[in-house]
């Protein structure tokens, strides 16, 4: 599968890109992120692979979860990966980000684009499952939150 310019990167074959990929700190940032990635095979589950529309779809729906990732290392230098900032601790990192990729004005109490900070929380309730995955499997099911 290709998404994001890289093959492979959600498991499966590779589909040859028209033109030669485009690989940016993005690109590499989404590659490495493991929820990020899960994220993806679940929407690869869902809908398939088989027209390059839906490729387009799930990249984008990746790429904003990376935009987030890249804004919580702005908020906080320390968190590599996208589970990181989802820890209970974090919820106020985890807004700061939210609210710079949707480009929040404080001032003016309101976003640039509102619609963003929509599409992420919706992206992060569905990444919840995913995280309570991962952490019952690494950690047996009386891990507590």
């Amino acid at each position: 599968m290709e998404l994001f310019g890289i093959s492979g990167i959600l498991g499966g074959g590779s589909i040859e890109p028209p033109r030669a990929p485009l690989v940016t700190g993005l690109t590499l940032l989404v590659e490495k992120d493991p929820l990020i990635l899960s994220f993806g095979n679940r929407l690869l589950g869902k809908h398939g692979s088989n027209e390059n529309q839906i490729r387009n779809y799930i990249s984008q729906k990746m790429s904003k979860l990376g935009h987030l990732l890249e804004a919580s290392k702005i908020v906080n230098s320390n968190k590599k990966k996208l589970q990181d900032i989802m820890e209970p601790v974090q919820w106020g990192n985890l807004i700061s980000a939210v609210q710079k990729v949707a480009g929040y004005n404080e001032s003016m109490r309101e976003f640039d684009t509102p619609s963003i900070a929509l599409k992420v929380g919706n992206k992060l309730l569905l990444l919840v499952e995913d995280v309570v995955k991962l952490h019952t499997n690494s950690s047996g099911p009386n891990k507590q939150y």
